[in-house]
């Protein structure tokens, strides 16, 4: 192994960024739902049992303040945002190398996950409008649109910085030597020098 190769490639400040953007979209947002649901829910309990002092159940009862969130579901997110911010961690560290292809595409398929269960319910929804007018399925399209494009924003700078020289360079642990680079010239961390112009008299 060369002197340059010997040389360790330090952490790119963007793999940080990806890593810690896609923390918050999907470990610290999900489990923010999970606990706002859970205290909503706590606050109205205790809210019926001082106002009932008797136990007799009736008041403040048959309401949903889940919007038909089960136990089950909130179990699950708070499930896959815990095991996501295992995965961010050890990708963050750099090590095993392969991490970095486990990350993305965990990205990928929650950002996939996201989308659908944010799209369908609005697309499957067939209740009339006021107006009725083609407004509408305009406004909806574009709402939908909206909806994708944010959604795919982390994922896919996610994928496009980790697949970067740098990055690459980090999780494997050493710079290529010149003669191995091949298409990947860009994890050569030092300029190439540039070619001296000739000038005729």
């Amino acid at each position: 192994m060369t002197a340059e190769q010997n040389k360790k490639p330090g952490r790119p400040f963007g793999v940080t960024l990806a890593i810690g953007i896609s923390i918050l979209m999907y470990t610290i947002f999900p489990l923010m739902i999970v606990g706002s649901v859970l205290l909503v829910e706590q606050h109205f309990a205790n809210a019926a049992d001082n106002a009932d002092p008797f136990g007799n159940g009736d008041i403040m009862s048959g309401g949903d303040f889940r919007g038909g969130i089960t136990n089950e579901e909130l179990a699950i997110q708070a499930g896959v945002a815990l095991v996501f911010l295992v995965i961010a961690v050890v990708t963050w560290r750099g090590k095993p190398p392969y991490m970095r292809y486990v990350f993305m595409i965990t990205v990928l398929i929650l950002a996939g996950v996201a989308i659908v269960t944010t799209v369908l319910p609005t697309q499957q929804s067939t209740e009339p409008t006021i107006s009725g007018g083609s407004l509408d399925g305009i406004g909806n399209t574009l709402s939908t649109m909206g909806v994708i494009a944010q959604g795919m924003v982390v994922p896919l700078y996610v994928t496009w910085y980790l697949n970067r020289g740098p990055s690459r360079a980090f999780f494997r642990g050493y710079y290529l030597d010149r003669s191995e680079r091949g298409i990947y010239a860009d994890d050569d961390p030092t300029p190439q020098p540039q070619a001296a112009e000739v000038t005729h008299s």
